[in-house]
């Protein structure tokens, strides 16, 4: 069965006449872990995969897997299954010649390769399709066998270029549970990339956040969604809402003062005391209340409008200085009625505060 490998990437670049697509990536993972590359358009993550797979040269730094430069070494050496969006199966094959390809060849012989091929196209649960060509499968099953081919071979990293992006929601996200279970079954070094927030948070061990060329942040999904280094950051992964404020010390806590001209409690921040910054709170960690409630920081603010999400509701409140935040509010049926036009105060809790960078 695979075993994952370590990756490590140092100072990865890329130019194309001049310009820079990708602009010295560097970064270390465990093996068996799971990354996801993500970002917009254009932020250099798929570059990146397409340099680790040997699909692309790189103009400079250098690739280690098991702390081996494969930098300059052909694709097919490199022992990396590869798992694309539009699936790349072979139309005049079966399921089960589709799944077992590689292993062909690798000129393996045809009873060791006949025990692989049925094994992982159980694992992936296509044994009743196994005869069937890609044309007779619905996407999600092309998708699987597509994932099985990757596999088969026990390669030392697994790379998957936004695999799930033809899927509709409902069968995306079946697709990232079965993914994330077999990666994890298996031990596999996963690199995923992905414009999808969501799906990173969802699948990852780490995530990194991309922005031209450059890595912007590097952590867990907790550390990049709860404690985001810059704004971009802080702006791509969720909600957000961002309060300018310039920051000011006081005994042992940093406090911020509003545009508005009210003084709150922050969390810690790496600005020094006098800096303009803007204060990061995700809408689930504000709460409209009283004007008498227990919570530390509390702003006045007008309740502007209401968008119904099912098990929550987003409300836009207007803070007397004219900014607007978003609420995000549980629908559990108890705690204060709230209506558009109510004025109501906002709070939050300085520990669910971050002061960035304006």
């Amino acid at each position: 069965m695979p075993q994952g490998a370590s990756l490590s990437l140092r100072e990865l670049a890329k130019f194309y006449d001049g310009a820079g697509a990708v602009l010295g990536v560097s970064l270390d993972l465990e093996p068996g872990k799971f990354l996801t590359l993500l970002g917009p358009s254009g932020s250099g993550k798929t570059t990146t995969l397409m340099m680790v797979a040997g699909f692309v040269d790189p103009t400079g730094g250098d690739i280690l897997v098991n702390g081996r430069s494969v930098a300059r070494m052909p694709a097919h050496k490199r022992d990396m299954g590869m798992v694309f969006q539009n699936y790349a199966l072979f139309p005049h094959m079966t399921v089960a010649e589709n799944v077992g390809f590689p292993l062909k060849m690798r000129n393996m012989s045809r009873s060791e390769r006949d025990d692989r091929i049925a094994t992982f196209v159980k694992m992936v649960g296509l044994e009743p399709f196994a005869k069937r060509y890609p044309q007779q499968l619905s996407g999600g099953q092309q998708q699987r066998v597509a994932l099985a081919r990757a596999l088969v071979f026990s390669p030392s990293l697994v790379l998957m270029d936004e695999p799930l992006g033809a899927l509709d929601r409902r069968l995306r996200l079946q697709m990232q549970e079965e993914i994330k279970g077999i990666q994890r079954e298996l031990g596999l070094t996963v690199i995923y990339v992905t414009h999808d927030q969501e799906e990173a948070l969802t699948m990852s061990d780490m995530v990194a956040v991309m922005e031209g060329g450059r890595i912007s942040s590097f952590g867990t999904p907790r550390e990049i969604y709860e404690k985001p280094t810059n704004r971009f950051v802080a702006n791509f992964i969720g909600e957000s809402n961002f309060i300018p404020c310039h920051l000011e010390q006081a005994g042992g806590e940093t406090l911020a003062r509003l545009e508005s001209g009210a003084r709150v409690a922050v969390g810690a921040s790496d600005l020094p005391a006098g800096a303009p910054g803007v204060i990061f709170l995700r809408p689930e960690r504000l709460r409209l209340c009283a004007a008498d409630d227990a919570l530390p920081n509390k702003v006045p603010g007008r309740v502007m409008g209401e968008i119904y999400l099912g098990d929550a509701s987003l409300y836009r409140v207007r803070l007397g200085d004219g900014l607007e935040v978003k609420v995000k509010r549980p629908n559990r049926g108890y705690g204060m009625p709230v209506r558009e036009g109510d004025e109501m105060m906002v709070g939050w809790q300085p520990a669910d505060s971050i002061v960035l960078r304006a």
